[in-house]
């Protein structure tokens, strides 16, 4: 039996939706003024998630009535649909729209977890597109992104030749991405290393102790392998406390590639050729007062 709720959304009966709804209802109630944006779901696009089979329009309707029943508790909160984990997950995402459920949100998230910061500027000019069919005024917002620091846990890119390092270099060339998009704002994933058990199964407990090592900060552990709660900074806490003393300046335009020298060599563990000229990206920043980085 699969432990918990996670990727059982309760839509088969009546009780369930009922139910549903008075929690959004009571929740939306309960922070107002203290929490104003919800996602509502997340990666429904992934069978990890939805287990009994994706289906946008299924996922749609969730949505209508979601948004609703939060509205209910609180008429000024920020409604987020999407939560998209797929990419190319095109026709699912039309499927979830023509259900009329861009009526009822303020923005849509994708999650991307890429291997290469050039698919960022596609996927948002991809989502973008097809948001515009429907409803211009909805938001794009990156709502999670990440790698682990080490190749010992699960989720994803996992299976990559990770160290702190290079964890490190991957968060600054996402959110720098980011920043140079249309998007509202960028997330990671995630703040601590965690468990998922999002295959956990009841009476099995390492079916559920799937550690990932996204966290910026890094879980401290027990002679069993167990999580105590302590934390400690990783070599990303520095990096994105760093990179925020730039946060909200302005992209520079026309900033010119260096010529760097390219190693060809296929590699699997970091899932191709470790440096390809192509997918060599140079941004820059401009601050009010004309100052500049690159």
């Amino acid at each position: 039996m699969i432990g918990g709720g996670v990727g059982v959304p309760p839509i088969f009966t009546k009780e369930e939706k009922e139910g549903w709804a008075h929690y959004c209802k009571a929740i939306a109630e309960h922070y107002k003024g203290k929490v104003s944006m919800f996602e509502i779901w997340n990666e429904p696009d992934g069978a990890w998630c939805w287990k009994h089979g994706v289906n946008g329009k299924e996922y749609g309707e969730f949505v209508i009535d979601t948004s609703k029943a939060l509205k209910n508790g609180n008429k000024d909160v920020y409604v987020i649909g999407g939560s998209i984990s797929g990419r190319d997950s095109v026709s699912w995402f039309e499927a979830m729209l023509q259900t009329g459920c861009y009526n009822h949100i303020d923005a849509v998230t994708y999650h991307l977890y890429s291997k290469t910061e050039s698919r960022v500027i596609g996927a948002v000019d991809n989502f973008r597109a097809i948001i515009n069919k429907y409803n211009p005024k909805i938001e794009l917002i990156q709502g999670e992104e990440g790698c682990p620091s080490s190749s010992k846990g699960h989720g994803a890119l996992s299976k990559g030749a990770w160290n702190e390092e290079k964890q490190a270099k991957v968060l600054l060339c996402t959110f720098i991405t980011d920043l140079t998009t249309e998007i509202k704002f960028t997330s990671w994933f995630s703040t601590v290393d965690m468990i998922e058990a999002l295959n956990g199964k009841e009476g099995e407990v390492q079916s559920y102790l799937d550690y990932g090592y996204f966290g910026i900060l890094g879980a401290m552990f027990d002679e069993n392998g167990r999580s105590i709660g302590d934390f400690k900074e990783k070599k990303s806490y520095y990096a994105l406390q760093n990179l925020c003393a730039f946060a909200g300046k302005t992209p520079l335009k026309n900033v010119k590639m260096p010529v760097l020298a390219q190693n060809d060599r296929y590699t699997e563990r970091v899932f191709g050729v470790p440096t390809q000229l192509e997918d060599v990206l140079l941004y820059g920043f401009e601050n009010a007062n004309g100052d500049k980085a690159l």
